[in-house]
C-alpha cells in the first residue's frame, strides 16, 4: 500500500477469486452500460462521451446490478455510501484528458477500483497520475479535484467509483 498526503494506492484491493467475479461482468458482452452525453457534465467539451452504470445514488440501489459490488462493499465497510458507479471509457485515437471535477463540496471518501489495465490514468489537481492497473484501488478525498482520462492501448478503460463515508 502506498500512502501519501493526498491519496492511498493499495494493489490487488480484492483477492482474486471477488475481483475475478467483478471484472467479468463489467467487461462481458451482457452488462448494460448507459450512454452519457459529457465526462464532466453535459457536453462539457462537447467531443468526449462515455458509458456509465450507477449502481448506488440518492440513498438507495440504481440498479438490479447492485450485488456485483458486495465483494467491494465488504473490503471497502462504509458507514454510509454517497454513490457507486462504474464508467467505460472507449478507446481514444489519442489520450484525451477530460476536465478536472471534485464528485462533491464536502468531505468523503472517494475510491476508484480499476478494472483493466491499459495507459488510462486518474489525474489529480497537482498532477500526480494514478495508472489504470487491474484491481488498484485509490481513495482520495472526494472533494479534491481529480480528472479521468481514455486510453490508446485497450479496448475501454473500465473503473468503479465508490464515494462514501
Amino acid at each position: 500500500m502506498v500512502t501519501k498526503a493526498d491519496y492511498t494506492i493499495t494493489e490487488n484491493f480484492l483477492d482474486e477469486e471477488a475481483f475475478k467475479f467483478i471484472e467479468q461482468q463489467l467487461m462481458g458482452t451482457q452488462f448494460p452500460w448507459f450512454f452519457q452525453p459529457g465526462v464532466v457534465e453535459e457536453n462539457d467539451d462537447g467531443l468526449w462521451t462515455y458509458f456509465a452504470h450507477q449502481f448506488f445514488a440518492e440513498n438507495r440501489p440504481q440498479s438490479n446490478y447492485i450485488q456485483i459490488l458486495q465483494p467491494l462493499f465488504d473490503r471497502l465497510n462504509p458507514k454510509a455510501l454517497v454513490r457507486a458507479k462504474a464508467n467505460c471509457y472507449i478507446r481514444s485515437e489519442k489520450l484525451h484528458q477530460h476536465n478536472f471535477h471534485i464528485d462533491g463540496d464536502y468531505d468523503h471518501n472517494l475510491a476508484i477500483l480499476s478494472i483493466n489495465t491499459c495507459n488510462g490514468f486518474t489525474v489529480l489537481e497537482d498532477g500526480t497520475k494514478i495508472e489504470s492497473k487491474r484491481n488498484r484501488l485509490l481513495i482520495i478525498n472526494g472533494s479534491q479535484k481529480h480528472a479521468s482520462t481514455t486510453c490508446t492501448d485497450a479496448q475501454m478503460r473500465v473503473n468503479i467509483g465508490v464515494n462514501f463515508f
